[in-house]
């Protein structure tokens, strides 16, 4: 069901994108995701949880296509490749070395400072994507 989900949310991105820009729409879904985590952690009603995660799943994949095509944009053709490698690389390193550090913290405090220690990444993140990217949009915007 989380794959279906997703494949249906993902099939949106591409006219979302083309309405808001890429990333006002990763900006946004993964904005959209957050209180949708800490459902999933925090609310004990297992419909709801599992309806969060399915919901949660589909924003966080929406942006990933939209995320990796604006990477592909910001570099020259020859440096696409190895881009795109790095991108992955950074990616697996993350699911390889993911579980065994949510397995270390698991065992020791629980699962309460796993979901709040990733709320907060993702509101990092978006931090970075505002500073870096849609502020410097909306400035130069104003600009022309």
């Amino acid at each position: 069901m989380t794959n279906l989900t997703a494949a249906l949310v993902m099939l949106l991105g591409g006219s979302v994108a083309d309405r808001l820009g890429k990333m006002q729409t990763l900006f946004y879904a993964r904005a959209i995701s957050i209180p949708l985590l800490l459902i999933i952690g925090y609310v004990p009603i297992l419909p709801i949880a599992a309806g969060a995660h399915w919901t949660r799943s589909g924003f966080m994949r929406l942006g990933d296509p939209l995320h990796q095509a604006f990477a592909m944009e910001q570099l020259k053709e020859d440096e696409r490749a190895t881009g795109s490698s790095l991108i992955t690389m950074g990616s697996d390193l993350g699911s390889s070395l993911g579980p065994a550090v949510s397995g270390l913290v698991q065992v020791r405090s629980g699962f309460d400072p796993l979901f709040a220690g990733t709320a907060a990444c993702y509101v990092l993140s978006l931090g970075f994507i505002y500073v870096f990217f849609l502020h410097r949009l909306g400035l130069q915007k104003r600009a022309h």
